[in-house]
Order: C-alpha cells, then sequence, then structure tokens
C-alpha cells in the first residue's frame, strides 16, 4: 500500500464513500474522510499530505478552508474537485473522454492527481 495520507472533505456521503473507495483501489490506505470542514480542520494535526475538498462543501467554505490548511501548513496541499457548477467544462471533458457518469469526471481527476502525487513522494524519498 501507497504511503500517501490524505483528507477527503466531501458534504454528500454517496461522493464520500465513491472517492474513498476509488483512492483505496488504487493502493492508498491513508485516505480519513470528513463531511465537514470543521472535522478536517481539527484534524490537521495529522499533517497530511493531501486534502481533497469537494465542491458539495460551496465556493465560500472551500476558499476558507483553502486559507486556514495553507495558514496551518502550507506544505499540505490542497485540490478543490471540480463539482456539477463546471457543467460546460464537464460536457467537453465527457465528450473527449466518453464518460457517462456525473463522477467519471472526478474520479479521473483523483486518479490523476494521487498519480503525481506518489511520483512525487517516491522521487522525494529516493533522493533523501
Amino acid at each position: 500500500m501507497e504511503h500517501l495520507s490524505i483528507f477527503l472533505v466531501d458534504a454528500d456521503q454517496f461522493s464520500l464513500n465513491l472517492y474513498r473507495n476509488h483512492i483505496t483501489n488504487q493502493g492508498i490506505a491513508n485516505v480519513t474522510t470528513f463531511s465537514t470542514g470543521f472535522d478536517c480542520m481539527n484534524n490537521l494535526y495529522a499533517h497530511p499530505d493531501l486534502v481533497l475538498l469537494s465542491s458539495n462543501l460551496g465556493y465560500d467554505l472551500n476558499l476558507e478552508l483553502l486559507k486556514r490548511i495553507k495558514s496551518f501548513d502550507s506544505e499540505i496541499d490542497v485540490i478543490l474537485l471540480p463539482g456539477p457548477e463546471h457543467r460546460s467544462v464537464l460536457e467537453k471533458i465527457r465528450h473527449i473522454t466518453s464518460t457517462t457518469s456525473k463522477y467519471d469526471y472526478a474520479l479521473d481527476y483523483i486518479t490523476m492527481v494521487t498519480g503525481r502525487m506518489r511520483t512525487v513522494k517516491k522521487f522525494v524519498r529516493q533522493s533523501a
């Protein structure tokens, strides 16, 4: 199992479970889920490598969480997952990738992000 530590924050339980299962199926075991930004903030002492913030939390809350996470530890990477409000972009992505589910774009995005994080972390370990 990969040694990345990921916090996943989503107010929608279905999406939260879907994303968590997708990440763990990639071999990343250390995924902690939160249904509120408040719970995420209270657990930042664990210093995750990556925080994924769902668009289900709302734009203003995501910006506030981003600011607070970065002020707590600027080394924590934060990714804002695209949501339905990005419909025009999502339709283009669906057309290009032939995805059918409204979640496919987010799952593909998560795969890309976690893959890059693994590569960077492996490089850092080898350089040390």
